[in-house]
């Protein structure tokens, strides 16, 4: 039922409204339902504004009807014109076609990949046009559609002008019957009337929001062909692009085929220019092969002359050894003591120089200059030997000897690099003709060329950026290890010099490493004794909590018995102790609740003060802890110990202990987690000793009870203070509803976890296969990669052998030049084709290895997954096992518990 505003409707003008407010009262008239007790003035406003809303309507649909006779209009014109098109840039490419085949006819066999892409480049224009009339079709029918609609919005539009027509008639009805009525007839019979009226302004609302949800429905129409019209369109924009990019294709391959022409023909030109280098190069070798033979013929007379004049150097030094010798036998006693030295220096430098010519033996050049010059000093020696005149000039003499044998020995060092030199550039050389001789057989062959020769440059030009960062790079790291170095060196020079160290002496560190890593295990091992520590004392303050909840609840129970709570914690209590009365019980509960209340604050005053004194004792410690990381390398953290200070300080920031802080949520939090439970069953296994004592002892109590006998204070008239039937009734229902709801509770809970444990063992035999499968598939892929290998090992040693055989053929060759012109092309050709086969081969196995390493990291980073999945599985079910024996010990306890409680029913019998 929606509410209309009359205002609103009866001050309705044509002009002031606009068509929100229209669509607006639209849709509050089609909701709206006619009420019984209407005036004549909201009739007629109503109707007026209805005959507006249906005129507003109306002209909606004309002018809907008019957009769509213009669209299909504008659609039969734009595909009537794009069918042509496309006929037209059919016919175009069809010639197009027609020219490139006769083009390939004229260009040869070289053009065959070009004619299968036209080939293509027809079947795919085929299947457009086979789009192009299926999308004609679809286009017709939704013509026929629109028509379909059309018809049916002209039905609708005489519908609306006799509805028009009825509504006019009626409106001139109301006019001429309004005065008259309103004079003549009573008030009841123009409620009927209106009623009547009512009724058929009503079916006519209903039939008008019928033509209204026609009219909605055919706008949805509407608005789907012209989304379909959309598409189409869209459509054709994009097979009209394709067409356009086919035959841009086709201009483009047509001047390939030119540019490929022009290229051959510079190829060709290159080819044959490269020959002629070629056959320069190769005449230039053999005058360079003649070359070093005959300075291999040079090099062999000089040694030969360098051995000659070896020999007579060391005749001639033997023939001045055993002259000196004589000397010193004849002028032993004049010049004994002037000499001495001198023969000593003699002697030494006489092996030095037997040494030096030893040296100079094993090296293969020597100058004949330099021999020359050194005959003349011998000469020289001898005959100062001979006048015995100038004895210190004789050091100067071998000193000078000395020098020459070492300018020897350079120039013989100067002329073997010389030779390397020769034979490395001569190696140089020839490689270099080998690589141009396969380089111009793939530029014949057509395998390497210009674009090929680009990409390897740049790919080298990026290795040498690549490695000149790697270097780089490493150029500072090395600066900056060398800067470190320094710096240490200067550190330890100053640390030696503070302690009187000598820079020499070695300081051994093997002690103060030992004791810096004992250290260290000392403060680890210390570290997690006061976690452990931490743990169990607030896993015994939960405990400690728990248990007096326990005896609390014993307390209630055996205080709504009518005795006092105790007797269970006293120790040194008679077995023959009677009970109290329940007519005392007053008296009684008055001083148990004051005892309890000072027991309360003594205990509630303890353990502010231990909190106190072990908040003090943390913050010494982690301010002892903090002083010492500054001295020393080694960091000690205690995360458990920070966040019970914080709490312990939000705690005591007011003066008073509150219970309901911040530790408590923490706790609540940690609970429920699987490692507070698992260290709540080793702390639990301590206390569980305490907790069997204090049953044992409710049990002896509960018997004591039992064994005592009826008092006469009790009879069956009697009745406990505060007690009736019906309330112990009450107390055993609940107490027998309060046991089956924790047997219930932890018989779902052992249902769930057995549920948890039976899904996890089908997750793990999910993972086993998946994993077993995948081992399966993994094997599979490496005997198949490493038969590749296998192969490819073979094939590479068919070519090594078939190039032994080619440099065999090629040094025949070079023995018989004259058959060398004719048999040269053809074993380059081969070779080159052998070398690029080489190639691709290794690229394969490149490939090959790279795959076989890349599923290797695969295999195991699967087989790590697995082991991390079973470690966690392994790890859920050590957990599941534990809550489930720790439910299930729990069980059993309540079970016990239940066993051995005594019934209340029977506990009031024994009262009675």
């Amino acid at each position: 039922m929606v509410n209309l505003n009359w205002k609103s409707i009866i001050n309705f003008s044509k002009n002031d409204t606009t068509e929100q407010e229209k669509e607006d009262l639209y849709d509050l008239l089609l909701l709206y339902e006619i009420e019984p007790d209407l005036l004549v003035s909201q009739l007629q406003a109503l109707f007026r504004v209805s005959q507006e809303i249906i005129r507003f309507k109306g002209d909606q649909v004309e002018s809907l009807l008019g957009e769509i006779d213009n669209l299909a209009a504008r659609q039969g014109e734009e595909e009537a014109h794009k069918h042509q098109r496309l006929i037209d840039e059919i016919v175009s490419l069809q010639s197009k076609l027609a020219r490139a085949e006769k083009s390939e006819s004229f260009s040869g066999g070289g053009l065959d990949d070009i004619h299968q892409e036209l080939v293509k480049i027809e079947h795919r224009n085929e299947q457009l046009l086979l789009e192009l009339q299926t999308k004609e079709r679809e286009l017709l029918s939704e013509k026929k559609e629109v028509e379909k609609f059309t018809n049916q919005v002209m039905i609708l539009e005489r519908e609306k002008g006799e509805l028009r027509s009825e509504l006019a008639a009626l409106q001139r009805d109301s006019v001429e019957q309004q005065e008259p009525r309103m004079q003549s007839e009573s008030i009841e019979m123009n409620l009927e009337k209106y009623r009547e009226m009512f009724d058929l302004l009503r079916l006519k609302n209903q039939h008008i929001n019928q033509l209204l949800s026609d009219i909605e429905g055919l706008e949805k129409e509407n608005n789907e062909s012209k989304m379909r019209l959309k598409n189409l369109e869209d459509e054709l924009k994009n097979a009209a692009d394709d067409i356009n990019r086919y035959s841009g294709e086709l201009t483009n391959l047509n001047h390939s085929l030119n540019e490929q022409q022009e290229k051959m023909i510079l190829l060709e030109d290159q080819n044959e220019a490269l020959r002629k280098q070629v056959i320069e190069m190769v005449a230039d070798k053999n005058n360079r092969d003649e070359q070093l033979d005959q300075l291999g013929i040079v090099l062999d007379s000089r040694l030969a002359q360098w051995q000659e004049l070896l020999i007579q150097k060391d005749y001639e030094l033997a023939e001045t050894k055993k002259h000196l010798a004589d000397l010193l036998s004849q002028n032993q006693n004049i010049f004994l003591d002037s000499t001495k030295a001198d023969i000593i220096s003699i002697t030494q430098t006489l092996e030095l120089r037997e040494q030096q010519i030893e040296e100079l033996q094993k090296q293969l050049a020597m100058a004949a200059e330099n021999l020359k010059h050194s005959n003349t000093l011998v000469h020289q020696y001898k005959s100062r030997a001979k006048d015995k005149k100038e004895k210190n000039g004789e050091s100067n003499i071998i000193k000078q000897l000395k020098r020459d044998l070492l300018q020897k020995e350079e120039t013989i060092k100067l002329m073997g690099s010389k030779v390397e030199d020769a034979e490395e550039d001569a190696r140089a050389k020839s490689a270099e003709m080998t690589e141009m001789v396969i380089q111009l057989r793939e530029y014949e062959a057509g395998i390497f060329g210009l674009p090929e020769a680009m990409a390897k440059i740049k790919v080298l030009q990026k290795q040498k950026n690549v490695r000149d960062k790697h270097i780089e790079q490493l150029i500072h790291a090395g600066n900056q290890l060398q800067e470190d170095a320094n710096h240490l060196e200067e550190e330890n020079l100053s640390l030696r010099t503070q302690l009187g160290i000598n820079v020499d002496t070695v300081v051994r560190v093997d002690g103060i490493l030992a004791k810096h890593k004992n250290n260290q295990t000392k403060l680890a091992e210390m570290g997690t004794k006061l976690d452990e520590s931490q743990n169990a004392l607030v896993e015994l303050k939960l405990q400690n909590r728990k248990f007096r909840k326990i005896i609390e609840k014993l307390k209630n129970q055996i205080y709504q018995l009518g005795f006092l709570p105790e007797i269970i914690d006293s120790d040194k209590e008679t077995p023959n102790r009677t009970p109290t009365k329940y007519s005392d019980f007053k008296t009684i509960k008055e001083t148990t609740v004051v005892e309890n209340n000072m027991e309360w604050q003594s205990k509630l005053q303890d353990v502010i003060d231990e909190n106190e004194a072990l908040r003090k004792g943390m913050h010494e410690i982690l301010d002892s802890i903090r002083n010492k990381d500054g001295s020393s390398e080694v960091q000690i953290e205690s995360s458990c110990l920070e966040r019970l200070l914080e709490a312990l300080d939000s705690r005591h920031i007011s003066g008073w202990y509150h219970p309901a802080m911040r530790l408590q949520s923490q706790l609540n939090t940690v609970q429920g987690s699987n490692a507070t439970l698992r260290e709540q069953l080793r702390h639990s296994r301590l206390q569980c000793s305490d907790l069997n004592k204090k049953l044992e002892r409710a049990l002896q109590r509960i018997e004591q009870l039992q064994s005592e006998p009826i008092l006469p204070q009790y009879k069956l008239d009697t009745k406990p203070i505060g007690l009736t039937d019906s309330s112990q009734s009450e107390e055993c229902n609940n107490d027998s509803t309060k046991l089956e709801k924790v047997d219930e509770k932890y018989r779902d809970i052992f249902l769930n976890l057995s549920s948890r444990l039976n899904e996890i063992q089908e997750k793990m035999d999910d993972d086993k296969e998946l994993y077993e499968t995948d081992k399966e598939s993994w094997q599979n892929v490496r005997t198949g990669l490493q038969q590749e290998i296998d192969s490819l090992k073979e094939t590479l040693a068919i070519s090594s052998v078939q190039l032994d055989e080619f440099k065999a053929q090629w040094e025949h060759l070079l023995e018989d030049p004259d058959t060398m012109k004719h048999t040269i092309a053809q074993n380059a050709i081969k070779l080159a084709t052998l070398a690029g086969d080489n190639e691709k081969l290794k690229r394969k196995y490149e490939i090959l290895l790279e795959d076989e390493n890349g599923l290797k990291i695969k295999y195991n980073n699967l087989n790590d997954d697995f082991k991390t999945l079973e470690n966690s599985s392994a790890l859920i079910k050590q957990e599941l096992t534990h809550e489930k024996s720790k439910l299930l010990a729990e069980l059993q306890l309540v079970q016990k518990l239940q066993h051995q409680l005594v019934s209340i029913q029977f506990l009031f019998c024994i009262f009675k």
